[in-house]
């Protein structure tokens, strides 16, 4: 019986989830939790360092809006501009993959399974970026869904 239960649980709140992920169309996110950059120096060694997203609160912000899961699209609005998204969704997820004009793949991930409190959520974001060596960049914060708003 237990098991019955359990799996009508999982079942439901993935239908709920998935629901709620179709009806999001903009979100806003705030990256001000400090992450990490790394990258080889120019002698192949790796190092890591504690990186903040900005060093201006009102940069650490990002828009995603025009959100369509359907196409896979969204646009994407920070403090560099607007550009175009890739849209991934899961049940327990939604991420954005931006394609740099450069080349380089930056995705935000945000986790709907762990909702914060009220429309909001845990995210991060990681930035691969290739210039002369290769620089990795992970961020952490949260987004709340102004699609109600």
């Amino acid at each position: 019986m237990m098991k019955k239960l359990t799996l009508i649980l999982f079942i439901y709140l993935s239908y709920s989830l998935s629901i709620y992920a179709d009806g999001i169309k903009t979100m806003r996110c705030t990256f001000n939790i400090p992450g990490i950059s790394a990258g080889w120096d120019s002698n192949g060694e790796f190092k890591s360092t504690k990186s903040d997203f900005s060093t201006k609160p009102q940069d650490a912000v990002i828009i995603f809006d025009n959100i369509n899961q359907d196409k896979m699209t969204a646009r994407m609005v920070g403090n560099n501009g607007a550009s175009d998204v890739y849209v991934l969704s899961t049940e327990k997820s939604l991420s954005f993959l931006e394609i740099t004009s450069s080349g380089n793949p930056i995705l935000t991930t945000l986790f709907l399974s762990a909702s914060l409190s009220d429309h909001t959520f845990p995210a991060v974001m990681s930035r691969h970026i290739s210039i002369i060596q290769p620089v990795i960049s992970q961020f952490y914060g949260t987004c709340i869904d102004q699609s109600l708003h």
